[in-house]
């Protein structure tokens, strides 16, 4: 007689067990979103071509000194890179591989590494500096280090989920924006405590960049320039005319507002957003030093244009041009008239004096 298999059943004990099972799997994936660090954006190992040679040129720089830093971390949502000049030195945050995260201060003068700590695993970095603290977003909380001994001085608690914070000083008082959400805290310098926290109205842009005299905001349609004491929207372009986007932090200087977007440089009136004159092929941040904007060209050379005319004032000559899309950026030292040039393809900072 043949034997007819019946389809198997399966049992409520079975479908109890099934269902713990996909239970601990979503309480794990929750974990693992909610507090593992974010590497979805891993930095290179290892430099991706030579030390960059310098060669000669029009602008009166010359190399004073070079170290190899490793990736300047990622960038998160604004493309503002964690370092920051200083009068004890060049603070930077650097990814050294998966896992791997440092904060360095290197002396200004000769580039030799003053202090050097390991820092937490992590994304959304944000960096700013006073006079005596560091304070860096780092994995999802606030930490505050000595800015002579590298000395971890306070830490803020993690704060859940996938977002972005960016750090600013206004007026003696650490701000904090939770990018994508309409709220702002402000903390105590010394302890890290949290003071007051503001719910912005539900229409207030998304602040990318907080300056002296205006935050930039930035919507699904707009980007907007916002006045920092009456908080009324001086002007606003649509996304998609530029300047919509940052490659860096901006510059106010004398009236205008100075910006990198999509590999080129404009130069904007602050008060209505008219841009005088624009420059192509730009992959780096500017700065300004005695009128003159500096900024890294995609030959890899340090350019200065007149701030008001766009004339370019000299150039100083490296090679070999620069890998797009490996990340470079300036700082400077005003006192010293010091620039340093961050070239991510050769994962090395290059500082240039008179």
């Amino acid at each position: 007689m043949e034997r007819i298999n019946k389809p198997n059943r399966i049992s409520k004990r079975n479908m109890g067990q099934v269902a713990v099972d996909l239970t601990l799997l979503l309480c794990f994936l929750y974990f693992a979103y909610t507090f593992l660090p974010d590497f979805s954006a891993p930095s290179p190992l290892s430099p991706l071509i030579p030390p960059r040679q310098v060669g000669s040129g029009t602008l009166p720089l010359k190399e004073i000194w070079r170290i190899q830093v490793g990736a300047l971390r990622y960038p998160g949502h604004n493309n503002v890179y964690p370092w920051q000049s200083t009068k004890q030195g060049v603070v930077i945050s650097t990814n050294r591989g998966l896992g791997t995260e440092q904060l360095t201060l290197v002396d200004s003068q000769n580039g030799q590494i003053r202090w050097q700590v390991t820092t937490e695993a992590g994304s959304n970095s944000s960096l700013v500096v006073d006079a005596a603290r560091i304070y860096l977003v780092n994995n999802w909380r606030i930490n505050a280090y000595d800015l002579n001994t590298g000395h971890l001085l306070w830490q803020t608690n993690k704060q859940l989920g996938h977002r972005g914070y960016d750090l600013y000083l206004r007026d003696g008082v650490l701000v904090e924006y939770e990018v994508g959400h309409d709220l702002i805290y402000k903390f105590d310098r010394l302890t890290g405590t949290k003071v007051e926290t503001e719910t912005l109205p539900a229409e207030t842009p998304m602040v990318i960049a907080s300056l002296a005299e205006i935050d930039l905001g930035r919507d699904r349609y707009w980007l907007s320039a916002i006045d920092r004491k009456s908080q009324s929207v001086l002007w606003r372009v649509p996304r998609g005319v530029p300047p919509n986007n940052l490659d860096g932090l901006p510059v106010e200087v004398a009236g205008l507002l100075i910006m990198t977007d999509n590999s080129t440089l404009y130069i904007s009136k602050l008060d209505t957003g008219e841009i005088i004159w624009q420059q192509p092929d730009i992959v780096s941040n500017p700065i300004v030093l005695d009128n003159l904007i500096y900024v890294i060209a995609a030959d890899a050379n340090i350019r200065a244009y007149d701030l008001h005319s766009g004339q370019v004032m000299g150039s100083l000559h490296l090679q070999p041009p620069v890998i797009i899309d490996q990340g470079y950026a300036l700082t400077a030292n005003s006192t010293e008239q010091t620039i340093y040039a961050y070239y991510g393809d050769g994962q090395e900072v290059i500082a240039f004096g008179r």
